[in-house]
């Protein structure tokens, strides 16, 4: 899969190739027009010091844009440091994680956008297919004022507003390939790593085989968010953190009733599966919750797992995978009760998934 530290070298190497072409069109130019002045001057070592600070003067230049466009890529790296130290807590600088669906269900995919230290914003959106899209926004962020800027490219456009602070991030207006969408996007701090991801939901068979949006065949689209708590030495503890739902059915995105604006996780437990030699170690967790629907409550009941760790011959590393599982049941005034069955999505080139549900 292409990350972004790729898309942005590919990038940076493509505006490179641009510039050093025009470095070069630019030289030939000057050193033509510059022919008859070199033939005016009689004394040599003149004529060398002129060539010499002409190359270096349209080296140096070239030089100087290469510097700052392949940099980027670290600056980015550096970005996820200063976060993680809290410079950013209470700053409308810093990163943003979320979720998109288009209101169609046709697309979804989740949301990071970055705006470094002097303000300038980066979007990116991952798909389950592994496809990455990266672009800036039109302005920069001004760190000292609560303001709205634009993003847009040839796929995406929409508005990012955020308070000073950093609090209630929105992102508005939205549309992906001219077809409307929603997002749902919170703020990462050195207190609160934020997880999104993406997945599908369909009905049980016989259960609303004659609904317009969840009959036979057909699936939506859920986020989910889970904004994790952190122990001592910034070890990000997942059982700790909360769930946050975001369903589409139709055209119409349903959030979190207010009586359970979030889930929290309970009845943790860790489990351990070895395939080869090799120990997988997993937490699983239930969560349960009320999605507020268009004529009812969608009752939530699900299990989040997520790595903790893996192991062989004595030695031990991260294991970082994450999923989401479970049922959704519909008590509608008008359609009666429907029942639901979600999982979230395995990203293609990415160690995000726990194996099948029956494994661990």
């Amino acid at each position: 899969m292409m990350t972004l530290k790729s898309l942005f070298f590919l990038t940076n190497f493509a505006i490179f190739a641009k510039r050093l072409t025009k470095f070069i069109i630019i030289a030939l130019s000057n050193l033509l027009s510059l022919t008859k002045f070199f033939k005016s001057i009689k004394f040599k070592p003149m004529k060398k010091l002129f060539t010499f600070l002409f190359v270096g003067s349209m080296i140096a230049s070239c030089s100087n844009d290469e510097v700052n466009e392949i940099n980027e890529p670290e600056a980015a790296v550096d970005l996820e440091t200063q976060v993680s130290e809290g410079l950013y807590d209470n700053s409308n600088l810093g990163i943003y994680e979320g979720v998109f669906t288009s209101l169609e269900s046709n697309n979804r995919a989740t949301v990071r956008i970055e705006v470094d230290g002097k303000g300038n914003p980066v979007a990116s959106f991952v798909f389950p297919n592994g496809g990455l899209k990266a672009f800036r926004a039109d302005q920069k962020l001004s760190k000292s004022s609560s303001e709205k800027i634009h993003f847009s490219d040839e796929e995406f456009d929409f508005d990012f507003a955020v308070n000073e602070d950093g609090t209630e991030p929105v992102i508005s207006n939205v549309t992906y390939m001219g077809e409307k969408g929603d997002v749902m996007i919170v703020k990462e701090t050195s207190k609160a790593a934020v997880t999104p991801r993406t997945g599908t939901y369909a009905c049980l068979p016989g259960s609303c085989d004659t609904h317009p949006d969840l009959g036979v065949g057909k699936t939506q689209t859920f986020n989910a968010i889970l904004q994790t708590s952190t122990t001592s030495g910034n070890v990000a503890d997942d059982s700790r953190a909360d769930v946050v739902f975001q369903v589409v059915l139709g055209s119409t995105t349903y959030y979190m009733n207010s009586s359970t604006p979030s889930m929290e996780q309970t009845s943790c437990t860790e489990r351990q599966r070895t395939i080869g030699g090799v120990v997988f170690a997993v937490t699983r967790c239930q969560f349960s919750g009320a999605i507020q629907g268009g004529s009812g409550l969608a009752t939530v009941n699900g299990t989040h797992r997520y790595g903790r760790q893996v192991s062989f011959s004595g030695t031990t590393g991260d294991f970082t995978c994450s999923d989401y599982f479970g049922t959704i049941v519909y008590e509608s005034s008008i359609l009666g009760t429907s029942s639901m069955e979600f999982v979230s999505d395995d990203i293609e080139g990415e160690d995000d998934y726990c194996f099948p549900t029956e494994g661990l």
